[in-house]
């Protein structure tokens, strides 16, 4: 966080991670606020996580049995695969992240490149229809999403470890259309991921943005508090109402903005 932060009202969830009060969130930009990159699961569509990852386990788990796996194979496979995507050193070789997930698969199964993708691609999306329940809308963030396309560029900033039609499907749930958002981040586009800082440096570059004129809103302080390393501030959500105090602290900083502006 930048140095003169000290001005700001820290305070603290009740996992004592660190955040800061939406009153004093807009005192350390320099530059006016053009983008907001926006995360998905836990954010503006709300999850049951514990849960979600029961579900998505017994069915990746069920989906790869029936493809021939045995179940203690399958576990295996879904977990060396997990700790592959998330090394370090996996986040700056510019391999794609799906290429990087099925050439993984293909190793830990013994299944051809293009067997793998066929199963993987197939399996992803089925994990996510069958855990429909532990997913739903939340009308504060569709509210914000409708205000704030109006006002700024919009990048839905999702970890990008599933392909886009997967990323559809749970935005679908979410009850926000695709066409809000200017860019999309997903395995299909991106070479690094959260929580790695490379993976908004990718998307920073990409997406030529000025870290001093960008806003990240996430719910996971482990995931999205990382952009800060580049410049970017952070807006933490811990439940759905602060989608309405991030609106009125925004609407007072474009005033203070357009108050300068007519100076």
């Amino acid at each position: 966080m930048a140095k003169n932060s000290k001005k700001q009202k820290e305070i603290k969830n009740i996992n004592g991670t660190h955040l800061f009060s939406t009153t004093d969130l807009f005192q350390t930009h320099t530059m006016k606020l053009k983008t907001l990159l926006i995360d998905l699961d836990g954010t503006i569509l709300g999850a049951h996580s514990f849960w979600l990852s029961i579900f998505f386990t017994f069915n990746f788990v069920n989906s790869l049995r029936k493809h021939g796996f045995p179940v203690l194979e399958a576990i295996r496979i879904l977990h060396k695969l997990k700790l592959a995507m998330r090394q370090p050193s996996h986040q700056k070789n510019g391999i794609i992240n799906w290429t990087k997930a099925v050439t993984f698969f293909s190793q830990l199964s013994g299944k051809s490149f293009e067997d793998s993708k066929k199963i993987l691609t197939s399996t992803s999306l089925i994990c996510f229809q069958k855990s429909r329940a532990t997913l739903y809308a939340q009308t504060e963030a569709k509210e914000f999403i409708a205000w704030a396309k109006n006002h700024y560029r919009l990048i839905l900033a999702t970890n990008p470890l599933w392909p886009l039609e997967v990323v559809l499907y749970r935005l679908s749930i979410a009850e926000i259309h695709e066409d809000n958002f200017e860019f999309i981040t997903h395995a299909g586009n991106m070479s690094a991921s959260k929580p790695h800082v490379e993976y908004y440096q990718e998307l920073q570059s990409m997406k030529d943005l000025a870290a001093g004129s960008c806003l990240m809103i996430g719910n996971d302080e482990k995931k999205d508090g990382p952009a800060r390393e580049i410049g970017v501030e952070v807006f933490i959500i811990e439940r759905s109402s602060d989608f309405i105090k991030l609106r009125t602290r925004l609407e007072k900083d474009q005033s203070r903005e357009n108050s300068r502006e007519n100076i």
